[in-house]
């Protein structure tokens, strides 16, 4: 059987990097995907690799296990930040169960998080939503009133 191969672009997102985690904001669909540092680690190799990787590939180049790599390309590729070509699908429990190999350390914790950002109005218009120099007023104690 052929291997899975993934790929991906940084083309379209803003990335900001922070001490444990990548937030990528998709210009495309205005979600932020917030990358905890193993899927920030694979997203990056993807785009590095400039073609297609497979998870042997992945786990090699970032000495990330293979487990890890599967759970992080599947939370990858459910965000749309990864593009998977998938012959003869082998889908993420049968892989687990085949390689076993660092389930018990990735069990239950969120590798991508995706949330929708606020519009740029309503982002820029402060506590309460009328406050800041957009003229509204705030008298509660998160604007010092």
């Amino acid at each position: 059987m052929t291997e899975s191969t993934y790929s991906a672009s940084a083309i379209g997102f803003v990335v900001e990097r922070l001490d444990d985690e990548t937030l990528v904001y998709d210009t495309g669909t205005d979600k932020v995907h917030a990358l905890a540092r193993p899927a920030s680690t694979i997203w990056d190799a993807c785009v590095a690799a400039d073609g297609a990787a497979t998870i042997a590939d992945l786990a090699a180049t970032t000495g990330v296990d293979e487990a890890t790599v599967a759970e992080a390309l599947d939370g990858l590729a459910a965000a749309g930040l990864v593009t998977a070509s998938i012959p003869g699908h082998l889908d993420r429990r049968s892989f687990v169960r085949k390689v076993g190999v660092g389930v018990a350390a990735t069990a239950g914790l969120a590798l991508v998080t995706t949330m929708a950002a606020p519009a740029p109005a309503m982002a820029a218009s402060g506590p309460g939503g009328g406050g800041g120099s957009s003229g509204g007023s705030c008298d509660g104690p998160e604007c010092g009133g």
